[in-house]
């Protein structure tokens, strides 16, 4: 179990450190008329984009988005409580992951007044970065069902 909380807290450092420094080079590739160098990957691309919505793009004052991330990261740590208490491990892991993707979210906003974005897939999925894959994993491990012993009842 220790070995277990070990990788887990290693693997997300290592995320945190990764998502700072992807949002580091988006920042540093921006143009001076504020657009953002495009770099062709196998996969996408790489484009500094400022971020000033909130959650699915929704047109919020700074301050607002701001205020709803602070109240939201306050909820995640509430539950996150009481799935300690509960000694509900993988909840625990996905509310750990979320909260790291909204602190560093709510840095980039606090700080730039905006979110740096940086991943393009294509015209069909928004631009994205690091804290907001950590948000999604972290939300499919909560809403997820347990698994239930499979033998079937008689």
């Amino acid at each position: 179990m220790m070995r277990r909380f070990w990788l887990f807290t290693l693997g997300l450092l290592g995320l945190i450190v990764v998502d700072r420094w992807l949002k580091s080079l988006a920042l540093a590739a921006r143009l001076p008329d504020g657009q953002g160098r495009i770099i062709d990957l196998p996969i996408g691309k790489f484009i500094f984009v400022k971020n000033d919505s909130a959650v699915f793009s929704w047109p919020l004052p700074n301050a607002l988005a701001t205020d709803l991330m602070i109240v939201a990261l306050l909820g995640l740590l509430w539950f996150g409580w009481r799935a300690w208490r509960r000694q509900s491990w993988r909840t625990m892991a996905g509310v750990v992951l979320m909260i790291v993707g909204a602190a560093s979210n709510l840095y980039d906003r606090v700080t730039h007044g905006f979110v740096i974005d940086w991943a393009y897939l294509g015209p069909w999925w928004p631009v994205f970065n690091l804290a907001d894959v950590m948000i999604g994993v972290g939300l499919v491990l909560v809403i997820l069902p347990r698994q239930r012993n499979s033998t079937p009842k008689k």
